[in-house]
């Protein structure tokens, strides 16, 4: 071979050993920044893309992990290598997570088609500040020796576990009180909410700024709050503050009728519970204006319009002819809206008199009872809406008979929070003020529903009278059981603690 051929090949030799020799020293600084970017993103440093700065390590099976869309949850684990989707960190953490996307506006458009593992991704510009604010609501609400999320944490005898969690909140009632309350101030529910979703819902049900309903003649009408976050009603001005039994109301209101109005949680006497309605505005008509009526003069309950016509029959659920009258009853309040018209469950108006009479003595001819014409035709003659003949001796006629006084069995009755609890499950966790609210316009309720003598033997449990924080235990007839039951209904509702049927 010539000499010349053999220098030259052993100088691209020598060169070649050169360039690999470069080659080795780039990549192992490569890999030095590798791992040096690795330890800070495990720890919550800059990203590794923002340290390195290489488009070369794009291409690096390495990097994959790094340049591309990571889920969430891997990005969390890098951190805390203990973390659990089923343990009680998950919702703190999916709540950071939710307002983290809303901020950098990460979400699908509402009818994407986008696959779930991308709406759950985190470009690798924003790995760093999701990774801060993990580290934050781990810090705030997650350092408890019993979180897997705590990094420190220590194993410890079985009797100081068993002290400790004694002594502890359980760390799930935490996280629901302290993710889930309504951030309103003046808001009733001071109770959490078990999911986000049913916190939204009573958000807007409750705090939304209007509402849009139907009125009675159809008309579409955008209602807001006012000062006092309720929502007035423009023909008979009531507020309420949920806005599904505003939309109900609004369907059924006829303007001249008083609202429901259901019991308040700030309610300081026994009367409270009965607001006065707001009085119509006064019209410029020559004829004296009529005042609008109230339950306590103008409205009768049922039982009292029944008793008049048969004075003899038991209200008692064992007789069948009080069953299909009550029946009766309840069907001729859904008819005319009566649960609107009146805080108690069934009480008639007066100009309705006449029609309930007559409906209840078919009931009763059907039952075979034979009635009490003069008391029948007492109630026809009050009735203001016959004539006008009787409408200008209404003043001499005679109020229809009050009922009888019943003798009641001291046994024959049930416990007023049997009945409550069996109407609202949660009703045993509900605050001490708020029970006793409930308690004043349970005790209100039966008054007026109830003579003396068995205001006596049930609500106060023939203990006599007093304020509602004296009286002791409060007892509901069972013949008024389902009366009673189907006012605490509507009250629950009103008060949002039960959805409407």
């Amino acid at each position: 071979m010539d000499p010349i051929q053999v220098q030259v090949q052993e100088g691209e030799v020598a060169s070649l050993r050169q360039r690999v020799s470069e080659l080795e020293a780039a990549l192992a600084e490569a890999r030095s920044v590798i791992a040096e970017c690795k330890c800070k993103c495990a720890t919550g440093g800059a990203t590794p893309t923002t340290a390195l700065g290489l488009d070369t390590l794009q291409s690096s099976s390495s990097s994959n992990t790094v340049t591309e869309h990571t889920n969430w949850l891997a990005l969390v684990r890098r951190k805390y290598p203990h973390f659990k989707t089923s343990g009680p960190d998950y919702p703190p953490i999916k709540a950071a997570l939710r307002a983290f996307q809303t901020k950098h506006n990460l979400l699908p458009p509402q009818g994407s088609k986008q696959g779930s593992s991308k709406v759950h991704s985190i470009p690798p510009h924003l790995h760093s500040e999701f990774l801060s604010v993990v580290e934050r609501v781990a810090n705030a609400h997650l350092s408890r020796p019993q979180s897997p999320m705590n990094p420190s944490i220590t194993q410890q005898p079985e009797d100081q576990q068993e002290e400790q969690e004694v002594d502890e909140i359980p760390p799930s009632k935490k996280l629901k009180s302290e993710i889930f309350m309504c951030p309103e101030k003046n808001c009733h529910r001071t109770e959490p909410f078990e999911t986000y979703n049913r916190l939204v819902s009573h958000q807007s049900m409750y705090h939304g700024a209007h509402t849009t309903v139907t009125l009675r003649d159809g008309t579409d009408i955008v209602v807001k709050r006012n000062a006092d976050h309720k929502l007035l009603c423009p023909a008979c001005q009531v507020g309420i503050r949920a806005s599904n039994q505003f939309a109900k109301h609004a369907r059924e209101c006829q303007g001249d009728l008083i609202p429901l109005i259901p019991l308040s949680p700030n309610s300081t006497s026994r009367t409270s519970t009965t607001p006065a309605p707001t009085p119509s505005a006064p019209t410029t008509s020559n004829s004296t204006t009529t005042p609008r009526p109230t339950p306590q003069t103008d409205t009768l309950p049922w039982l009292t319009l029944l008793r008049t016509l048969d004075p003899s029959i038991r209200a008692t659920t064992a007789s069948s002819t009080y069953r299909a009258a009550q029946r009766y009853a309840f069907q001729f309040r859904r008819l005319h809206s009566l649960d609107i018209s009146n805080r108690v469950a069934v009480s008639i108006p007066k100009h309705l008199h006449a029609e309930f009479c007559t409906g209840v003595t078919r009931v009763l001819l059907e039952k075979g009872i034979h009635l009490n014409k003069n008391a029948a035709s007492s109630i026809s003659t009050n009735n203001p809406g016959n004539t006008a003949s009787s409408s200008s001796s209404s003043s001499s006629t005679s109020s229809p008979t009050p009922a009888p006084t019943q003798e009641i069995d001291m046994t024959d009755r049930v416990h007023y929070e049997t009945l409550l609890k069996d109407v609202l499950s949660t009703y045993p966790d509900l605050s001490p003020d708020y029970k006793l609210a409930i308690k004043r316009g349970v005790v209100a309720f039966l008054e007026e529903q109830l003579d003396e003598a068995q205001v006596q033997a049930c609500v106060f449990g023939g203990g006599g009278g007093g304020d509602v924080e004296e009286v002791g235990d409060v007892f509901v007839p069972c013949y008024y059981m389902e009366e009673f039951i189907e006012w605490v209904r509507d009250q629950f509702v009103a008060l949002g603690l039960l959805d409407a049927e």
